[in-house]
């Protein structure tokens, strides 16, 4: 599955949480992330932002 769907999310998700210690409470995180998806994209892009705007300036 692919990770740009929710089922295929949720199966990483799932054999992550199956191999780490305490990884448990990654299973269920794709719903949270459907929920506030919106919010998940605009600090991402911000992030991807801040990012550019470092390396423009030669902080590499």
């Amino acid at each position: 599955g692919s990770y740009a769907r929710l089922d295929g999310l949720a199966r990483a998700l799932g054999g992550l949480a199956d191999r780490v210690p305490g990884g448990g409470v990654l299973r269920g995180a794709e719903v949270v992330l459907s929920a506030h998806r919106s919010a998940y994209e605009q600090e991402c892009l911000l992030f991807l932002e801040d990012l550019r705007n470092h390396l423009d300036h030669g902080h590499a």
